[in-house]
């Protein structure tokens, strides 16, 4: 059966005005200003008069296994209770991280909870190397695991500044990048590493210095957590002139009181000059919260599409910027493939929103995961 997203506002994430969307199997089959049903094919119409089409979002940093600090068993996530948290936010893809806890836990268990995820419907990556650059490898390099396996889709996010990773020299940074881009290029794979800034502010320049004298492609570098305070803004305006930054949207969790909100992060950091392409947002969803009653799951994957929403609505950035950051940014750093643009012969990754931004449909690969905000179970699927 083929499904007729008809009238819509269509954003791919460049604004394409008002048109049709033809799904079939798992990928846009055309965009049109107007398409009619094949006569004798099964077709289901959706009427989308009203509403905005967008990517489904992309949630590039994650920590589906929990962080390592949980107390509570519930803390350690289920495969359906995540991937229906994701689902409630407009999310389609993550790529996961198991955390600063990779001594309780190893690169099997994030292997074993990457399938699951997919097995449940949700595009999902997880990363090699880990929070101290080397503790979470599944065969003993970064650059086998990337080669060699499907589900590896980066490297990272190992910590800088943080008190549980030491000071890393920039031997340990240089290795990382060998590794990281001899696995990227043999498996096809995103060659970015990814760093997650800690809570120790006087080291953030001097280590990213350390960073920039290392990295041999700018762009193949993240720092994430930049929002996290005003010293982590001020060196995430510096390193994004060149490398990537990304902002994280869980302000409920570790960074407490000193948190700069997403929807304002990002628009000072486009103000300030940082290209619009060198941007991503992700949910840290997973990670361990301040307040026990904001730990829920789909609670803080909510942070992440009340970001998306705001930073149209009240940080008043144009509609088409903020998809892109969203959704073409993330695919295209971490070379997810048919992910982040709606043209035909990509997957269909389709976020469907009223015009107050009430989630009206998700597609998944084709397949229809959520209608007005409650989730479809998948056909020949046990939930």
């Amino acid at each position: 059966m083929l499904t007729l997203l008809k009238s819509c506002e269509i954003y791919a994430p460049d604004y394409l005005g008002i048109g049709d969307i033809l799904l079939g199997g798992t990928k846009i089959l055309a965009i049109e200003k107007e398409i009619h049903p094949a006569a004798g094919v099964e077709t289901e119409l959706i009427n989308c008069s009203g509403y905005m089409v967008f990517p489904g979002l992309i949630d590039p940093v994650c920590f589906f296994c929990g962080n390592g600090a949980e107390e509570e068993e519930q803390r350690q996530y289920n495969a359906s209770d995540f991937s229906e948290a994701a689902f409630a936010g407009g999310v389609s893809s993550v790529v996961g991280t198991l955390g600063w806890n990779d001594i309780m836990r190893s690169a099997g268990d994030l292997l074993q909870k990457t399938k699951q995820l997919n097995s449940s419907g949700l595009n999902t990556g997880a990363y090699t190397g880990g929070f101290r650059g080397n503790s979470c490898i599944f065969l003993q390099r970064i650059a086998s695991d990337l080669a060699y396996i499907p589900e590896m889709t980066a490297t990272g996010p190992m910590a800088i500044a943080d008190h549980r990773a030491g000071m890393p020299e920039e031997s340990l940074f240089a290795n990382l990048h060998a590794e990281a881009e001899t696995g990227a290029e043999l498996g096809r794979k995103s060659a970015v590493v990814v760093y997650m800034l800690g809570e120790d502010k006087s080291h953030y320049n001097k280590t990213l210095e350390k960073l920039q004298n290392i990295v041999p492609v700018h762009r193949h570098a993240m720092i994430s957590g930049v929002n996290r305070n005003m010293e982590a803004m001020k060196a995430g305006k510096k390193f994004g002139i060149k490398g990537l930054i990304n902002i994280v949207t869980n302000t409920t969790g570790f960074f407490q009181e000193e948190t700069i909100h997403p929807a304002t992060a990002l628009k000072e950091f486009l103000r300030a000059g940082v290209p619009m392409k060198n941007i991503t947002l992700s949910s840290y969803a997973g990670f361990e919260a301040v307040k026990p009653n904001q730990t829920d799951i789909k609670y803080q994957m909510l942070l992440f599409f009340k970001a998306f929403c705001e930073s149209i609505s009240d940080s008043k950035i144009p509609t088409e910027i903020v998809a892109k950051i969203f959704s073409r940014n993330a695919a295209e750093t971490f070379k997810m493939q048919g992910k982040g643009i709606l043209k035909p012969g990509m997957h269909a990754d389709v976020l469907v929103l009223t015009k107050d931004f009430h989630p009206a449909h998700l597609f998944i690969n084709g397949e229809h995961r959520l209608i007005d905000g409650v989730m479809v179970p998948r056909a020949n699927h046990p939930s």
